[in-house]
């Protein structure tokens, strides 16, 4: 007994899709092909931020998206073509530092999160979270994330009085819904994963970015209260449904 608004979304702007990642050619091939083959919305562009990947099979993907040369410049860039960027980090790995970097190349007005080791399932989920995102109230949309035994990974994040997160109906089977079918209807909560996290690149860089203190986790969770604080509200769709293996990379 619950209904779903649908908002008309008429402008279809650019987003830019952030994805990190360090030797992980399969995962990631996996992962690109879902946006390519799985995804009605179709404009956006993918900026890989690579942290020093030495497999010849990751760096082979790389020459071979949509089947163009590299060129690359001095900053760092190695641009294939308009839809695809490789950007390279050589520094230890920090999931904040590494995004930071990767929005200063990204032409879309909307930043979409993304970690290597998710796959579309529900083709219209960029559709679904960029209609949200796009209302002016809102700053930052989440999607529903499942594991491959169709239990909840993701489904909106929760803070505890001592400050600890931590995401709510994890590892319940998705199709029970929970409380109140809470898990299947759009709504607001306190942050979201940055494993699948949309938001303005407008409001992005007023919050100051991620803050690079974080350099693995607690780093979404920041972004999402600085956005919150700053009057705009953080949403989770369920109408936006991907695979998440959950910290393939580390």
């Amino acid at each position: 007994n619950t209904l779903k608004t649908v908002y008309a979304d008429e402008n279809q702007p650019l987003v830019s899709i952030i994805i990190p990642t360090k030797n992980n050619q399969k995962i990631l091939r996996r992962c690109i092909k879902s946006l390519e083959e799985n995804t009605t919305y179709k404009n956006w562009e993918v900026i890989i931020i690579d942290n020093n990947s030495t497999e010849k099979l990751t760096r082979l993907y790389y020459k071979s998206l949509k089947g163009t040369s590299p060129v690359t410049g001095n900053t760092g860039l190695t641009e294939w073509n308009d839809q695809y960027k490789i950007i390279s980090y050589s520094e230890p790995f920090n999931f904040s530092k590494m995004n930071n970097l990767a929005v200063k190349h990204a032409k879309g007005d909307l930043l979409l999160f993304l970690n290597d080791d998710t796959k579309i399932i529900s083709p219209n989920s960029l559709e679904e979270m960029v209609s949200l995102c796009c209302q002016k109230d809102v700053g930052a949309v989440g999607a529903k994330l499942v594991y491959s035994d169709g239990t909840i990974q993701h489904a909106g994040i929760s803070f505890l009085k001592t400050g600890a997160g931590f995401h709510p109906f994890q590892r319940i089977n998705e199709k029970k819904g929970g409380y109140h079918n809470i898990m299947n209807v759009v709504r607001e909560c306190s942050a979201v994963t940055g494993a699948c996290l949309l938001t303005k690149k407008e409001i992005f860089e007023r919050v100051n970015q991620f803050d690079e203190n974080f350099d693995l986790y607690y780093g979404d969770a920041d972004l999402c209260l600085k956005i919150i604080e700053s009057g705009y509200h953080v949403l989770y769709t369920p109408h936006a449904k991907l695979l998440h293996e959950g910290s393939y990379s580390i």
